[in-house]
This record gives C-alpha cells, structure tokens and sequence, in this order.
C-alpha cells in the first residue's frame, strides 16, 4: 500500500521558489507576491482575480494518507518510519516511544480530527495581534522556518528566531537554545 501524497504546494517551493514560472503561466497569480503564488487560496487576491478554490485539501489527505499507513502497518512501524526523517534526526534517544504512543487507532484518529491539515489557517487574523510575538523554528526544518519568519512579518510586533541544529522538534533537540531565544525575546 503505497500512503504518499505528492504535494504540489511544496514541489513549486523546491522547484520555483519565487513563483517566476507560475506566474508566467498563470495570468490570474501574476500580481500574487513571493511564494503566496503556491497557495493562493490563502489570499483574497488571487480569489478576486477568479482563481478558482482547491479541489481537495491537500493538508487533510495527508492527514489522512498518514492514517490509514498507521492502520496499515501498526504505530511501531510507523512511529519507526516517522521519527527517522530527517527532521527528527537530532532528537537521538529522546525519540524513544513509550507505550502511551503505540495505539495506532488513536493516533490514526488524533491526525484526522487534529493534524495540521484540519487546523484553521489564521494568518490572515496575525495582525490583529497587538502582543510582542516570538514565532521559534527548528533550522533545519525549511516549513516552519519559513512559517516562522512569516508570522514574525505578519505580526505588528513580531519577531522570529531560528534554533541552530535543530529540526522540526527544536524544544527537545536544543532546550537551552529555546529558552535562551525566549529569555532574549522577553527581555528586549
């Protein structure tokens, strides 16, 4: 059974990062800046200018592809495939799983009632945030590095900081170096 996705939001990243070639091609998302022209369905702009809603919600089939290979194949096995990309590689032991983490029905049902493709995107309401905000990311994580710096832009007044050698999970990989970057952050 084979449970990926391609993802063309993310393929249009790697491959035409500052949209050059979509925007070549795609007359509606000529005025659509930087990398907003891969998901444009998350601007008003390219809405008005008639460029048509997703088909499908590529964040919810991921969720879903991810949960039916944790039926499939059993938490073990998938815990095992999960924590070995590269973005864990840093956690070394602390990746270790402990029983609480091996119910595949309810970690199947936690990516389809809470995984990220069923979380309401908000970046649009990130300016109505009056509060200093500190949006952290693990370096080698290139989404959420990217997410990080774009709610920092968002925010009236926000920042971002990038924890050094470390992925996706920066606040177990780099613990010291997350509460210094928030140490910082609350004292300036």
């Amino acid at each position: 059974l084979f449970h990926r996705i391609f993802n063309p939001v993310l393929q249009g990243l790697k491959f035409d990062p500052d949209g050059a070639y979509v925007r070549a091609f795609v007359p509606e998302l000529r005025h659509i800046p930087g990398a907003l022209v891969h998901e444009p369905w998350r601007t008003t702009a390219a809405r008005d200018a008639g460029y048509p809603s997703p088909i499908i919600d590529l964040g919810i089939e991921r969720d879903e592809a991810l949960a039916q290979r944790l039926e499939t194949e059993g938490a073990r096995s998938f815990l095992d495939y999960w924590l070995a990309q590269p973005l864990f590689a840093g956690l070394g032991d602390r990746a270790e799983v402990d029983a609480r983490s091996l119910d595949a029905r309810g970690l199947a049902a936690s990516l389809r009632l809470c995984g990220t493709g069923r979380q309401e995107w908000l970046g649009p309401r990130l300016s109505e945030l009056s509060m200093p905000v500190l949006a952290l990311a693990g370096a080698r994580d290139d989404k959420f590095s990217r997410e990080a710096r774009a709610i920092a832009e968002a925010v009236p007044h926000g920042s971002w900081a990038l924890i050094p050698e470390a992925g996706h999970a920066a606040q177990l990989e780099r613990p010291a170096a997350c509460a210094e970057a928030v140490e910082s952050f609350l004292v300036s």
